[in-house]
């Protein structure tokens, strides 16, 4: 049917065609209404991007509570875009409403009006692409809101507890007035003299051959040792055990193990702990040849440092007989102020030879190889000892879950982020946790290994354990770097300085010590509203964008018209007075 004549309606005509004036005031209010709602879903989606907003206190939502969260968000989103979309549509009637009262033909009207009622053609879509388009991002509203809502993980932080060993004396370090000549002895004045007890069975010194099977001698760079199912990686060597020991302690220890209290009220949700306590910042320990090593007439070994300690060994001269055995002499003698020590070590005949490659020493590793050492075959070794200079205190953290497999084997890890000091806090008073007994039972660390003869006992871990050298060269026994310590010059350093660093570790977990309790922290996992994380800000678009569009369509539209193309009573009735016009 040919399209009746173009002609707008008059206004005094507009009652008498049976059109009723539409005042468009309740339909503005809702379209506000539509535009500050759309405005707060932006603000909220920025907001839960920078405040956390918690949905469970510890660990993730349940099955059950998490299917009702996602259902109750797409609800609710679902709504909020529909509300939107609504008022989005009628604002751009308001724009049919008006070419239609202006007397624009049907014919130009009604792909423009199909398109707003979502019912147009894909060229009607194409040709009035900027409404399809306000229609597609209001209805990604709904993705954005459920996204952007989402429950993620999370975590917070708590204050948790630790101890580490107080100033005073205790059963494995005191101080005496007289000097029973043994090691662990540091004069601290005149009369009087600081012990550490290296040969009591329930002091830390006494513990080290029994701890010296969890070093890491694969890949040490990685993690330095395994310590009560703990990798301790090389930035943390040295710190307490009692920050990291979940068992249960014995009447040995008196100290609080805080983390079994934490781990017994957060279980698995307990994701990692935070304390700034003493260890190993370096190797404190440094070894060189020792040319002072004598083989006696009457059968003994005996090896003297330059500060005259000395150790001795009867291998007899029996042993010259022999090319297949080997004899060893190595001790350990306190000297200077507390924490400083000299080790020497003397090898004889096949130990000779062990203990060149302890310590690296390619050229007499040569000569014995060449035939050339002279009779009878000795290697002497001198280390000093010195654990004031190298202990400070770092914020260290324990990884109760490490999922990014630093380790490669192991669940927990202890490591110091910060290679800067840190200061210990204590929960009262004003302690410094680097104490005598520690910087003591530190350098004496080494001592049970050197009584049982480091040489023989330690020589899985000294030298490479691999097949006969090939063309009779011992040098490729020698274990070369990386090593757990930094400064670690061989592997006979290395390992000492790890027993070192494992007596430190047991100070307040054996001996019953005195302790004192200081403030640390802990995180805990949660579930929270959104990831937090600044990418997140993306889902703010389709309602920022629905909110610009309402603006604008509030702006431009006319806010009244005499009849609404959304009403098909109005729309007979233009029809009728066109056709009767």
């Amino acid at each position: 049917m040919r399209d009746p004549e173009v002609k707008s309606i008059p206004q005094s005509h507009v009652e008498e065609v049976g059109i009723h004036r539409q005042h468009s005031h309740h339909g503005t209010l809702l379209a506000v209404a539509a535009l500050i709602l759309n405005v707060a879903i932006v603000a909220f989606l920025i907001a839960i991007v920078f405040v956390d907003i918690s949905l469970t206190t510890i660990g993730s939502l349940s099955p059950t509570a998490r299917a009702l969260y996602v259902t109750g968000t797409t609800v609710l989103a679902s709504l909020c875009t529909y509300a939107t979309t609504s008022q989005i549509r009628m604002l751009w009637l308001r724009r049919v409403d008006a070419q239609l009262y202006n007397g624009k033909s049907y014919e130009k009207v009604d792909p423009f009006w199909r398109t707003v009622l979502d019912v147009s053609s894909i060229s009607e879509t194409l040709r009035y692409w900027n409404v399809s388009l306000t229609f597609l991002v209001c209805g990604l509203t709904t993705t954005a809101v459920v996204a952007g809502l989402a429950s993620s993980p999370s975590s917070y932080r708590i204050v948790q507890k630790y101890s580490l060993a107080d100033p005073d004396d205790y059963q494995c370090a005191t101080t005496e007035s007289s000097n029973p000549d043994q090691a662990g002895i540091w004069t601290v004045a005149k009369g009087s003299f600081y012990q550490i007890w290296v040969n009591i069975d329930f002091c830390p010194t006494s513990l080290i051959m029994s701890l010296m099977g969890s070093i890491n001698i694969v890949d040490p760079a990685n993690y330095g040792y395994a310590d009560l199912g703990v990798a301790i990686h090389s930035s943390a060597l040295g710190a307490p055990a009692s920050i990291y020991s979940s068992q249960a302690i014995d009447d040995s220890s008196g100290v609080s193990l805080w983390l079994n209290q934490t781990l017994d009220t957060y279980k698995t949700d307990l994701l990692s702990t935070s304390q700034c306590v003493p260890v190993l910042t370096a190797n404190p320990i440094r070894c060189t040849r020792e040319n002072n090593i004598t083989f006696s007439s009457d059968g003994y070994l005996t090896i003297t440092s330059s500060d005259g300690c000395t150790a001795t060994t009867y291998p007899g001269l029996i042993a010259l007989n022999t090319t297949q055995s080997g004899y060893s002499a190595s001790g350990i003698c306190s000297r200077g102020d507390i924490g400083s020590a000299t080790i020497v070590i003397g090898g004889f005949l096949v130990d000779a030879d062990y203990a060149a490659e302890a310590i690296g020493d390619i050229t007499w590793i040569h000569e014995w190889d060449a035939g050339t050492v002279p009779v009878p075959k000795m290697y002497g070794i001198s280390c000093m000892v010195d654990t004031a200079s190298v202990i400070d205190t770092r914020n260290v953290t324990l990884t109760l879950l490490d999922d990014s497999g630093n380790t490669g084997s192991f669940a927990r890890s202890l490591s110091a982020q910060d290679p800067q000091s840190c200061t210990a806090i204590p929960s009262s008073g004003g302690l410094n946790p680097i104490t005598n007994k520690l910087l003591a039972t530190a350098a004496m660390g080494p001592w049970q290994l050197l009584y049982l003869g480091a040489l023989e006992t330690l020589r899985s871990v000294l030298i490479n354990s691999a097949p006969p050298p090939v063309n009779n060269d011992h040098t490729l026994n020698i274990r070369q770097p990386p090593f757990a310590f930094n400064n670690s010059r061989n592997a006979l350093e290395d390992i000492l300085g790890l027993s070192s660093a494992l007596a430190m570790s047991r100070l307040t977990l054996t001996g019953h010590t005195g302790y004192a309790d200081y403030i640390g922290t802990a995180m805990v996992a949660n579930t929270r509203v959104g990831t937090g994380e600044r990418w997140a800000l993306v889902y703010i678009l389709p309602p920022l964008i629905s909110s610009i569009v309402l603006l604008v369509l509030l702006m431009t539209t006319p806010r009244q018209t005499p009849f609404t193309a959304s009403r098909l009573t109005d729309l007979v009735a233009i029809w009728n007075h066109r056709m009767n016009g």
